[in-house]
C-alpha cells in the first residue's frame, strides 16, 4: 500500500512518486527555516490533504490549521486565520493537491461547499511554477530568490 493508501488514491504508487519528488523539490528549494503550505488545489471542500510533504519536505507548516477537517478548514473563519498566517510567516512555496480538491462525502456535512477566501488569496499572491499532475507548486508572486526547475516525475 502506498503512502496515503490505494483506496483513497487509485494511483496509489504514482501519487507517492509525486510525492516525494515534490518533497524534495521543497527540501531543496528552501532553507530548514522556511515554512511551507501544504493544501489543495481548492478549499471548497477539505476532506483531506497530503500532511505527509511536511514530514518528507522537513519544513514547518506556515498555517496553524495543517489536518484538513470538513466543515471546518473549508470556513471563513479558518480560512481567514489560515490567510493571515499565510502573511505572517511569508511562505515562499504552496504544495497543493489536485485529485483531493473536490472529495466529499455524500452522506455528511464535507459535501456542501464552503468559503473560497483561501483560494482568493493563493490566486492573488501565488503562481504556479511546477505543475506535476495531481501535484501543484506555487510560489510567492514576490519570492526574490532563484526558482529551481521542476521535479522529474517518472510515471
Amino acid at each position: 500500500m502506498g503512502l496515503i493508501g490505494h483506496r483513497l488514491q487509485p494511483d496509489a504508487y504514482g501519487y507517492d512518486r509525486t510525492l516525494v519528488a515534490t518533497s524534495d523539490w521543497v527540501r531543496a528549494a528552501t532553507d530548514p527555516g522556511d515554512r511551507i503550505f501544504v493544501g489543495l488545489t481548492s478549499h471548497r471542500y477539505t476532506v483531506r490533504n497530503p500532511i505527509i510533504v511536511y514530514y518528507l519536505a522537513d519544513r514547518g507548516p506556515g498555517v496553524r490549521d495543517t489536518l484538513f477537517n470538513p466543515g471546518v478548514t473549508n470556513t471563513d473563519q479558518v480560512q481567514t486565520r489560515m490567510v493571515s498566517d499565510l502573511e505572517r510567516t511569508v511562505v515562499p512555496y504552496l504544495v497543493l493537491d489536485r485529485p483531493s480538491a473536490g472529495l466529499s462525502e455524500p452522506y455528511n456535512d464535507s459535501r456542501i461547499p464552503g468559503s473560497t477566501l483561501l483560494d482568493t488569496y493563493i490566486a492573488a499572491k501565488y503562481h504556479t511554477v511546477c505543475d506535476l499532475g495531481s501535484l501543484v507548486i506555487q510560489a510567492r508572486n514576490d519570492l526574490l530568490r532563484q526558482v529551481p526547475p521542476c521535479p522529474a516525475v517518472v510515471p
